[in-house]
Formats: C-alpha cells, sequence, structure tokens
C-alpha cells in the first residue's frame, strides 16, 4: 500500500489572515498557553499600512498584554480635531471649530495612536514568537470540511475541523498540499481574493461549503490615501482634520515621524473600471492624488 506524502497535524485553533485582526488574536490564544497556528498567503509581512488608527479601548487592550508601552513609545498621539469649511466671501476654507479628539473620561488613553500597520504588526508578531508562534508563509486555504458524527461533535478532544492548505512557494516534484484538523478555525483573510490556482480567502469558502451567506453594505464613497512629508505653514498639519470644501472634502491624519496621511475624496467615476465598477487602483496614483487636492482648493498652505 502507498504511503501519502501528504503531510498532516493536528492544532486547536488554526487561524486563516496574519493582517492585524489574525495576529491579535493569535497572540491572545498563544499567550494563554493554547495551541494554536497561523496562516497567511503574503511570502512576506507587510511593510506599510493601510488603515493605521489605533482607538483608546484598543490601546488598553493593549496594555491587557503589556503591550501598549511599546505601541506609544512608536506611534504618534491625536490629541485635538480641527474642523474646515467653506469660506463664504473668499470661496477658500476657513477654521471653525477645534475639540478635543476623544471626549471619554473613563479611558486612561484620552487620544487616539496612529503608526503603521506593519509596525503594529511587528508588535504581535515579536510577542507571538515570545510564546513560540510564528506564521506559516505563503500558505492559503483550499477547502474546509466540519465532521458531522455525534463523536466529533460533543468530543472535547476530537478535531471535527478539517481544512486542506496549499504552500504557493513550494518546489516542482514538493507535496503542496497540508491537511490539518483542528477544534477551532478563525477566518481572518479579509476580503481580498487570491487566484484560483493559488486557493480562495476562507469567507469564499464557507458560504459555498455551509450555506451561510456573507452579509454586509458598501457605500459608493471612493477616497484616495497618500502619505507624505509636507513642507507647509498649515497651522494644524498635526491635528486630525476634517475639511469641507466647495468642491469636496478631505481628512488630514498626522501619523508617527513627521509624516501626514491625506484621505482625498474622488468623485463617482474616478479610479472607477467602467467594466466591473470595482475600484482601479492602477488609475490613480500620488501626484494625481495631490491633483485632486489642488482642484478642491483645500492644499493652497498644505504642499
Amino acid at each position: 500500500m502507498p504511503v501519502s506524502t501528504i503531510k498532516t497535524s493536528e492544532v486547536d485553533v488554526l487561524i486563516i489572515g496574519a493582517g492585524p485582526a489574525g495576529l491579535m488574536a493569535c497572540n491572545a490564544l498563544a499567550s494563554a498557553g493554547i495551541n494554536v497556528r497561523i496562516v497567511d498567503k503574503r511570502p512576506v509581512k507587510v511593510a506599510a499600512g493601510q488603515a493605521d488608527g489605533i482607538q483608546p479601548r484598543t490601546i488598553e487592550v493593549f496594555q491587557s498584554y503589556g503591550l501598549a508601552d511599546r505601541l506609544l513609545a512608536e506611534a504618534n498621539q491625536m490629541h485635538q480635531v480641527a474642523f474646515y469649511n467653506p469660506n463664504p466671501e473668499t470661496g477658500g476654507i476657513e477654521l471653525t471649530d477645534r475639540t478635543p479628539d476623544v471626549q471619554d473620561d473613563s479611558t486612561p488613553y484620552p487620544f487616539e495612536a496612529t503608526l503603521h500597520q506593519g509596525a503594529i504588526e511587528d508588535i504581535f508578531l515579536d510577542s507571538m514568537k515570545k510564546n513560540g508562534v510564528e506564521v506559516s508563509r505563503p500558505i492559503v486555504p483550499v477547502s474546509i470540511q466540519i465532521s458531522e458524527t455525534e463523536k466529533d461533535s460533543t468530543d472535547i478532544d476530537a478535531y471535527p475541523v478539517r481544512v486542506v492548505l496549499k504552500h504557493v512557494d513550494a518546489l516542482e516534484g514538493q507535496t503542496d498540499t497540508e491537511i490539518v484538523h483542528a477544534k477551532y478555525v478563525i477566518g481572518a483573510d479579509g476580503e481580498n481574493t487570491v487566484p484560483p490556482s493559488r486557493g480562495r480567502p476562507l469567507n469564499k469558502i464557507v458560504p459555498q461549503n455551509f450555506n451561510i451567506e456573507m452579509e454586509g453594505e458598501q457605500t459608493d464613497y471612493v477616497w484616495g490615501v497618500v502619505d507624505m512629508i509636507p513642507d507647509t505653514d498649515f497651522p494644524d498639519i498635526r491635528n486630525r482634520c476634517a475639511i469641507h470644501s466647495n468642491h469636496g472634502s478631505c481628512m488630514i491624519i498626522p501619523r508617527e515621524g513627521d509624516k501626514v496621511r491625506f484621505y482625498v475624496q474622488l468623485g463617482s467615476r474616478e479610479a472607477i473600471d467602467a467594466t466591473n465598477g470595482r475600484v482601479d487602483k492602477e488609475q490613480m496614483d500620488p501626484e494625481k492624488l495631490l491633483n485632486v487636492c489642488r482642484f478642491l482648493s483645500i492644499t493652497e498652505r498644505l504642499i
């Protein structure tokens, strides 16, 4: 009888996706002594950020794991928010209000923090490593099955979830498939799809296998994001700003170091692929976003 070369293993919790959500879950489980494994489709961790704002309650969660000191040492703190609106006389913008960014006396951290996603993930990765857990890369899920036998559904020592994983970087002649038997599986791989030949995100596999509808909504708003170190005399460049002009809106988010993030509201047709209605990132670049800012009349003193 031929011997199978497919690797099999058992784990209490398998986490699919090593972004901030997956890493936070993994760190929590590893800190509690749970046998946990985490896999991710990316060959390396992210170098830059996507969303990078951290709310006070999230800082409290970091503190509960002994990670808040490092977070605050690396992050920028936002204590104030400024509001700019159209000036009816000049047609430009003017400051209309400044308020505390967080108005909550019950938190020991009455501010927001900003730090790029890669640095946030590093905090979790280093903490996990101390507990002997690292991310397996690049690996994607191919299928998931749940045993329906009575024994597997009642036995606390059973591993009723069977997940087939694919190693994307397997060399020719190597087995690229692995089977993991788990008690629980956490899907934290987000919405981004991967080519069918390289597997599928868990949120695509689960609805098809278990008739679970993934409910949710999306808006028609499209925002462009650009990070920069501005040369400016704008008085609130180190505060969070909500800027509204006669032509559109912009958000300013100060980040770690001297960096600043601009969120620029784009028109409903800008950066949209007409063939599928989805955002086409190739249609936008930093210079185009800054040109949108100039058109909105919100950057006379910003850049």
